[in-house]
């Protein structure tokens, strides 16, 4: 699948640092390559978890399995530095940029919205902690819809 790069940042840049992150924790959409303004990954068989989630046809233990991916998913957002005082942050933390695989395992999509954030930028304006806390409670909504 070939996706056009939107981004204010070099595509180089970025995907320097993809490629280690994507070795990093593999349950991110792995891009094969990159073009000028384009770049190539794979495609992921399966449904986006918002879709999932909503449609609640999933028993308890299924839905703690998915929950505990996408909370490792996001801490490990965390975990990974490119240098000291930075890490690289999917900027469109949702359940809609999440698959739900055929084996229940969790991939994160939308790789083009990585970059790199500092500690030390408290104003940075895309580090959007607000999409992720709605991510947590629409899960915490599923778990307890049984």
């Amino acid at each position: 699948m070939i996706k056009e790069w939107k981004r204010w940042y070099s595509i180089e840049q970025w995907y320097d640092n993809y490629k280690e992150y994507q070795k990093f924790d593999e349950r991110v959409v792995k891009v094969k390559e990159i073009y000028e303004n384009s770049f190539k990954m794979e495609v992921i068989e399966g449904d986006i978890l918002s879709q999932v989630m909503i449609e609640n046809n999933l028993d308890r233990e299924v839905k703690l399995h998915i929950t505990r991916q996408v909370m490792d998913i996001i801490n490990n957002m965390f975990q990974f530095k490119p240098k000291i005082g930075q890490f690289f942050w999917h900027d469109d933390t949702q359940l809609k940029n999440f698959m739900l695989e055929p084996n229940f395992n969790v991939k994160l999509i939308d790789p083009d919205s990585f970059q790199i954030i500092s500690f030390d930028d408290c104003s940075h304006s895309d580090f959007e902690i607000g999409k992720v806390m709605n991510s947590f409670h629409r899960l915490k909504g599923a778990l307890t819809n049984d």
